[in-house]
């Protein structure tokens, strides 16, 4: 379906607009792997304005690959700095500030679920009664301090990186019964993400390790209460673990140049990193641990269930024996539990897969699907060594991530005079395989941000119901370990013939097309928070400015999509907005062509 028949539905109120997937993919196949032949535009800029919005639309592009979505003092701000110190000084002195700001305690996910259940007048363990159709689980709360965090918290830098990670190390509520009710211990899983956060400008190393001793982790994937060996019990151990810290949150299935290229044999045939016998050593490095003590228990296999501690070593059920691990590197026999898990870390994380394996996944994250060799490269030689001979510096990845040339210099700007002497300014990409799909709860981030979404509950708070079916991104509802998607989904056609991934297309399902881009009317046309609460998005300047459909447009193309509408959604937005006098009712057109339209899906 093309754009302006989507917008012709969108205006004739149609209760659910079903985009044709063949035709809406292909639209934004285009979109992303052909820039260059569309043009986009802010369409009356003053002559004495031109520099500044140039700041302004590179401060916006810059802002949305760092952040949950910018608003216009968000980039009115960052501009400001980059007139004045220059635009790399700026960019620089905003990450140093992100990494200044502090993880604290009383800020956690967890402290925030706590704190939003008790003002509610609930108990951890409780199950809130059912009010006005909504099922009030106690367990959404956990959605709802993420949501508050994300829409209200100063540290977006720290938020993005944590998301990026927790897709990369990923638990889920949906397994294992991480999120049963009782006692509360489905606050693990808000613990976990505060693990993430916490070391989210710290050293992969230190992740790793960490997340090899959450109990959440080992309860997702299911080496707590893993036990040596003892084939005349038929016990062996759990090579759940194993395997996945190999393949999903180190080094993956085949060894690696450091731009991310195949190492290949002398034959032309790619390297495999371990094997299966490298798996079963590496799965009796993680026996031995259970629940930490609690409630005056400390037994192995009887510890009631504590989400709130690393788990315990317990050495009876360690397997003592010689271990061979990654490039045949040897743990000696007798060593206590502990000491083999560090050992085992420090084999992994030495490999020379980890620097090129982690900078792919993160910069697939933050601000390209298909970053280039030397890209890859950049980034995993900071990961190598960060200048100060450190491995596995977080802050040195992700700066350079966001300030390497394939996310800075992506947009190319000219300017044309108009009859009436302001200028327009054209905008087009100059990297045909750059940029990303936006991922769907992004879209709902950048909205809520943008327009400074209040809560209706008296405490400022929002109660938000997660609703994974409209995104595929419930908060912590991965379908698996594999995370929401992909990172070599490739869809059939353009991407498939030209060897390129798009991960985010796997769960842009038309299903989930159709749902989302009609959910979207209830945050836009109702103004509410539109995840079961009635919060209210201020689009009270947008309404004021509605009579001025190129400056209404020049607004919100600048907030949202950072000046890259292309022309011909421009018009369509002009011609829809000229179906009604109505001042909300143009905004409201004006916006839900915008979040649909594959200008703003694509993130150059």
């Amino acid at each position: 379906m093309m754009i302006s028949t989507l917008c012709r539905k969108i205006s004739q109120n149609v209760e659910r607009p079903t985009p044709s997937s063949t035709s809406r993919n292909l639209v934004l196949f285009i979109a992303l792997f052909f820039p260059l032949i569309a043009f986009a535009q802010l369409s009356d800029i003053p002559e004495n304005q031109i520099d500044i919005t140039v700041k302004k639309i590179k401060a916006s592009q810059f802002l949305h690959q760092a952040t949950f979505g910018p608003t216009l003092e968000d980039i009115d701000n960052l501009a400001a700095r980059m007139a004045t110190i220059g635009d790399n000084n700026a960019l620089h002195e905003w990450i140093d500030n992100q990494f200044s700001l502090p993880f604290t305690a009383n800020e956690s996910y967890e402290q925030l679920t706590r704190d939003m259940i008790a003002d509610d007048g609930f108990a951890v363990d409780s199950a809130p009664p059912t009010t006005d159709g909504l099922n009030y689980q106690i367990q959404n709360y956990k959605h709802h301090a993420w949501w508050n965090r994300t829409l209200r918290g100063t540290d977006q830098l720290r938020q993005r990186t944590a998301w990026a990670l927790v897709q990369i190390l990923v638990i889920s509520e949906l397994g294992m019964g991480l999120n049963a009710r009782f006692d509360g211990q489905w606050l693990g899983i808000p613990r976990y993400t505060d693990l993430l956060m916490q070391h989210a400008f710290g050293n992969y190393r230190d992740i790793l390790y960490d997340v090899t001793l959450s109990p959440a982790m080992g309860l997702y994937l299911s080496h707590l209460r893993n036990q040596k060996g003892d084939t005349s019990r038929g016990i062996f151990p759990d090579e759940n673990y194993a395997r996945e810290i190999l393949q999903l949150f180190s080094i993956g299935v085949y060894a690696l140049q450091q731009n991310g290229e195949p190492l290949l044999d002398t034959e032309g045939r790619r390297i495999e990193t371990y094997s299966n016998e490298t798996i079963r050593n590496f799965a009796r490095v993680f026996t031995g641990l259970s629940y930490a003590p609690s409630n005056g228990r400390d037994d192995f296999l009887r510890n009631p269930r504590n989400m709130f501690a690393p788990m315990k070593m317990y050495e009876n059920y360690h397997d003592r024996g010689e271990k061979t691990l990654l490039n045949g590197v040897a743990l000696p026999a007798g060593q206590d539990g502990l000491a083999d898990i560090n050992a085992a870390i420090d084999n992994i994380y030495a490999h020379p897969n980890v620097p090129p394996f982690i900078a792919r996944l993160l910069i697939q994250r933050f601000t390209s699907s298909n970053p280039s060799p030397a890209y890859i490269n950049a980034v995993a030689d900071q990961f190598s060594d960060d200048g100060q001979g450190n491995r596995g510096n977080m802050q040195a990845v992700i700066r350079t991530i966001l300030m390497h040339p394939e996310a800075r210099d992506t947009l190319q700007i000219t300017q044309t005079r108009n009859t009436n002497g302001n200028y327009r300014l054209d905008i087009t990409g100059n990297n045909p395989t750059g940029g990303k799909l936006r991922e769907p709860l992004l879209t709902l981030t950048a909205l809520y941000r943008a327009f400074n979404v209040q809560a209706s509950h008296p405490d400022g708070r929002f109660r938000a119901f997660s609703r994974s079916y409209l995104t595929n991104q419930g908060i912590n509802q991965s379908p698996s370990v594999f995370n929401y998607y992909l990172p070599d989904f490739q869809p059939v056609g353009v991407l498939q013939d030209n060897n390129l991934v798009a991960p985010e297309f796997q769960i842009y399902t038309p299903v989930m097309m159709s749902l989302f881009s009609n959910f979207l009317r209830t945050p836009v046309q109702g103004r509410t928070f539109g995840m079961g609460e009635n919060g209210t998005l201020d689009l009270t300047a947008e309404e004021n400015m509605a009579v001025n459909a190129t400056a209404l447009i020049d607004r919100l193309n600048l907030l949202l999509s950072y000046g890259t509408l292309s022309s011909a959604v421009v018009d369509e937005i002009k011609t829809t907005m000229a179906s009604t006098n109505s001042a909300k009712s143009r905004v409201e057109l004006m916006l839900l062509t915008l979040l649909t339209a594959p200008d703003f899906a694509i993130m150059e």
